[in-house]
């Protein structure tokens, strides 16, 4: 059936695969796998109320930040900020100390190893993977730190 009479079958055909031509495109770019803004900002509340400390011992290892990073965290995030002749240690304290760079290296991050837990992660998956590494998501003992973040983000877009 026609969408209107009046028009050649072929432009109908050419409309329809018009519309499906936008639809896949506009799926491309939307990437739904990205970690929101809120979660963001609630792992950064939960990590240190989103003030930029300094590096301390955090669990056997240096962690610095509004987010807490770890330098391995960094090396996997793809060391955002990393100018020629840096030493990671450098490059990884003045990027967790720039919240720009910080929050590029957490979105890094969770894009890297958000799908290693499930094809649609959500804001729980990208908490536990935060605190916990790339499988925290399977990890029962990043379970406590998700409802940290889950407080947060209640009446929030997470």
């Amino acid at each position: 059936r026609r969408l209107h009479p009046t028009l050649p079958k072929t432009m109908t055909h050419f409309t329809a695969l018009l519309l499906i031509s936008f639809v896949l495109i506009v799926a491309l770019f939307h990437d739904a796998t990205a970690i929101s803004d809120d979660c963001l900002r609630c792992i950064c509340t939960v990590e240190s109320g989103c003030r930029d400390l300094p590096c301390h011992m955090d669990v056997g290892s240096e962690a610095c930040g509004a987010y807490q990073i770890h330098m391995a965290y960094y090396q996997d995030c793809g060391m955002p900020g990393k100018q020629p002749g840096d030493s990671v240690v450098t490059a990884w304290k003045r990027c967790t100390q720039n919240m720009s760079c910080a929050t590029t290296c957490v979105r890094n991050y969770m894009a890297r190893y958000g799908a290693h837990c499930q094809a649609n992660p959500t804001c729980e998956t990208f908490a536990r993977i935060h605190n916990y590494g790339p499988m925290g998501c399977r990890n029962p003992g990043s379970i406590g730190y998700w409802h940290k973040v889950q407080s947060c983000c209640s009446g929030k877009h997470c």
